[in-house]
């Protein structure tokens, strides 16, 4: 089959799909593909028909996330989630999905125009749990639910019908790979969920159940009351230490009290404190509608006892949902980046497995040894010692190393920076690392490393230290540490060693893999194949090469014949122009604190 070009574009208007489906016109198109409005030839039966673009049918995941959302879709019966009724593949190459076609606004369009009345929201949130208990019950967790994936209809007896759509990542059944943090169905879901909406569970990596979609459905109602979602912050990476480590902002004062405490007990940090189904949800939900005066039929299962004994907490942040997360946390490993203040470490508290941060008995900390608290006044020489003052930090390093707390290690290293001595404070961090890896996230700790790295006599302890203790950010940090000056030195030559090593590389994002993809490429037609992870994952890192791939001149007689003759075919043009628009407006890694 072949596809028309309207406008630059392929276009497959006009066109009959499989045999049964006539192309109307093109609803809309993402990164991902285009959506079309379609009729069934011989029922003329309305269907959306979504088409994923043909350069990324070579990317497996994408191809299992498209199939994922056609089985998601088509396993669960129940009127609140749009339903697939085909998918299949095309003679081009390329896979398509017929879903049911619907007319509505989406709810984010709705949010934007104001917060929703308290009865309005919760009858809203009553029918996406509706949806998600049928899908939880086929075995399915949506994980990325957001407002922009509600759809509200106007039907007759309800002016917001809800409809939930895309469960492109969805978790499918009991398959525990999919939930590795190196699956590549989890990478996905890290680039295409959306960490506003994410429960702590999956912005730390673990394996999620369907508790993460009532923590969304949390967040959305945060959203309908209030305006806003809860945690917001210009870095990924912060947004999703918030929904880890921070408590929930109170709602407006004007929220009733039950319904404010409704919404703080879906946004219990720790899953086993949340509530735990659905259908429990929805019991609280029909208590706190009847609690505003609104009658439902449910309620007549519960006597007044009962429904008192399901009664709220006082408005605002659930007592456990700070404090939880703090022993599930421990041994995470994050798929996304995470930030953890180091700053956490000095203060009275100390998270540190007693076996690692116990001490002699003769020090001013023994007792954190059983308590994880640290003594003021060690809290106190350490806070000195970490900003360089010259006292305090030899006496810390008078202390003995063995049984040292991370924070030692934290405060010495910081110390030494501030004074000069990089090499002896890339010592101290390595130590604290080894410790507690979950450092590694640290803006700050991996500013001071990049920092180093520009020095001659602390540069290759700092790459080795990035290529062995921090994981992805250390992968970004050593691409950084190379591509920054055109000038060939020993430290660029290590970074580029160490960057494309194998343990190494296996943790680099899907951004920093096909940058390195990138620089490999010896002919066009290997930068073409290319072309279809670099619309999905590219970053500004990528766009000087693509820029390069743009040019008609440069090789031949005179340097004026084109050296990519084949990306020039109209299809493939438009897909580095679009590869090289997404790449410019996604942010490259920096290392500033």
């Amino acid at each position: 089959m072949q596809d028309r070009v309207a406008n630059g574009r392929p276009s497959l208007v006009g066109q009959v799909l499989a045999e049964r489906y006539e192309i109307q016109y093109k609803i809309g198109s993402g990164g991902m593909g285009a959506v079309y409005y379609a009729e069934h030839v011989h029922m003329r039966k309305p269907v959306a028909v979504k088409v994923l673009h043909r350069e990324l049918t070579v990317l497996p995941e994408i191809v299992a996330r498209f199939e994922r959302e056609a089985i998601a879709a088509g396993r669960i019966n129940d009127p609140h989630i749009v339903t697939a009724t085909d998918f299949g593949r095309l003679e081009n190459g390329s896979f398509y999905l017929a879903l049911e076609y619907i007319e509505g606004t989406s709810l984010a369009e709705v949010i934007a125009d104001g917060p929703l009345s308290g009865v309005r929201a919760l009858k809203i949130t009553r029918q996406i749990l509706k949806a998600l208990g049928a899908a939880h019950a086929a075995g399915i967790v949506h994980r990325d639910l957001k407002p922009e994936n509600v759809m509200l209809l106007k039907r007759a007896d309800e002016p917001d019908f809800v409809k939930v759509l895309d469960f492109g990542i969805a978790k499918i059944g009991f398959d525990e790979k999919e939930d590795l943090p190196g699956g590549a169905l989890t990478r996905m879901g890290s680039i295409f969920g959306t960490p506003q909406y994410m429960a702590p569970e999956q912005a730390a990596g673990q394996a999620v159940d369907a508790r993460a979609d009532l923590y969304t459905v949390g967040i959305l109602m945060y959203e309908m009351l209030s305006g806003q979602v809860p945690f917001t912050a210009d870095e990924v990476g912060r947004v999703l230490a918030m929904h880890l480590t921070q408590p929930v902002p109170p709602l407006p004062e004007d929220v009733h009290p039950k319904l404010a405490a409704f919404v703080m007990e879906l946004l219990v940090k720790h899953p086993d404190e949340r509530l735990q189904t659905s259908e429990e949800a929805i019991r609280r939900l029909d208590q706190v509608l009847g609690a505003l005066g609104v009658s439902h039929p449910s309620f007549a299962m519960f006597s007044l006892e009962e429904l008192e004994s399901l009664g709220g907490q006082p408005a605002g942040p659930a007592p456990s949902s700070h404090r939880s997360m703090v022993p599930f946390l421990v041994g995470a490993v994050l798929v996304l980046v995470v930030v953890v203040p180091i700053a956490v470490y000095t203060t009275l508290r100390l998270s540190v497995p007693p076996a690692v941060g116990s001490m002699s008995s003769a020090t001013p900390s023994a007792s954190a040894a059983t308590t994880g608290e640290m003594d003021p006044k060690l809290a106190a020489l350490l806070a000195k010692a970490a900003s360089g003052n010259p006292e305090a930090l030899a006496e810390v390093e008078g202390r003995p190393d063995e049984g040292r707390v991370v924070a030692e290690w934290v405060a010495l290293a910081r110390g030494r920076m501030a004074t000069g001595r990089l090499r002896e404070g890339i010592e101290a961090y390595d130590r604290a690392l080894a410790v507690d890896p979950s450092l590694a996230a640290d803006r700050s700790l991996l500013a001071q490393i990049r920092e180093a790295a520009k020095h001659e006599k602390a540069g290759a302890a700092a790459l080795r230290l990035a290529a062995t203790r921090l994981g992805a950010d250390g992968a970004d940090l050593l691409y950084d540490v190379w591509v920054a000056t055109k000038a060939k030195t020993k430290i660029t030559a290590l970074a580029k060693q160490l960057v494309y090593s194998a343990d190494v590389r296996q943790n680099a994002t899907p951004a920093l893999s096909v940058a390195l993809k990138l620089r490999e490429a010896e002919d066009c037609e290997e930068f073409k194949r290319l072309l279809g992870e670099v619309t999905l994952s590219g970053d500004r890192r990528v766009v000087r090469i693509l820029a390069q791939l743009q040019a008609k001149t440069g090789c031949g007689k005179g340097m004026r014949e084109d050296c990519y003759g084949c990306l020039r075919d109209d299809e493939t043009e438009e897909t580095l122009r679009n590869a090289l628009a997404t790449a410019r407006n996604k942010s490259a890694p920096t290392f500033v604190p």
